[in-house]
């Protein structure tokens, strides 16, 4: 993000100005008194540059501008809150706070790159059981046509099911009972995959509480929909 540092200028002759002007993506604001910046600052003096990380570089704009950080004359150095900024000839001293007010909000969200990442290789592993499953389910459908269909042709020839037979059919038919009756009870997966919707939902949040869930990390805007905060990403 740059924010560009000046002195403000009169839009028509009389009237009021001087004030310092920050601008930071296209829009302007004016902070302190009029006439609180001297003369030497221009209009566009110098930018600030404020990356992801928190790191700052102030960079004049014109190398006809003067910039001093903690009394050294500089054309551009990477600084600090901490630092004591004088613009212009004078003596005006760059106001931290003021410049902090007019700051957009950030949030970082680089942390939900990774819960994105868990939470579909957790979905994956959870429709690869399913398929499994689904799999196994379709044999026993196999199996079920089977035993019916040896039930029948059994009990035609000879006139009935005898002993022998019935050796035959029962491990078929205990197979598919219990397979039925297994899955039945372990038939979960619809379960937890609302109780990790649920979970990834409550964590992928901006800090105003706005959700942050859509189909993949890189769909998540650059500016929170509810804050408007800006995304770190």
């Amino acid at each position: 993000m740059d924010i560009i540092i000046g002195r403000e200028k009169a839009a028509q002759p009389g009237q009021k100005a001087g004030r310092l002007k920050l601008t930071v993506n296209g829009k302007s604001a004016c902070v302190g008194a009029f006439d609180s910046v001297n003369r030497y600052v221009s209009g566009e003096h110098c930018t600030l540059t404020i990356n992801d990380d928190g790191s700052m570089l102030l960079k004049n704009l014109n190398m006809q501008n003067v910039t001093y950080v903690n009394g050294q004359q500089v054309n551009s150095k990477r600084v600090t809150f901490n630092d004591t900024i004088v613009l212009g000839g004078g003596n005006y001293v760059l106001p931290w706070e003021e410049i902090k007010k007019i700051l957009p909000k950030q949030f970082d969200v680089r942390h939900l790159q990774k819960l994105y990442a868990d939470y579909e290789e957790q979905i994956e592993k959870l429709d690869e059981e399913q398929s499994r499953r689904n799999k196994i389910k379709a044999v026993t459908g196999v199996l079920s046509t089977i035993a019916i269909a040896a039930s029948l042709v059994l009990g035609a020839i000879g006139g009935g099911l005898d002993t022998t037979k019935l050796i035959i059919l029962i491990p078929i038919y205990a197979i598919i009972i219990f397979a039925n009756i297994y899955y039945a009870l372990k038939d979960d997966i619809p379960k937890k995959k609302r109780e990790l919707k649920k979970a990834f939902e409550d964590q992928c949040v901006c800090q105003c509480g706005y959700p942050l869930v859509y189909t993949s990390y890189k769909r998540i805007p650059s500016v929170c929909p509810g804050c408007k905060s800006q995304l770190i990403k």
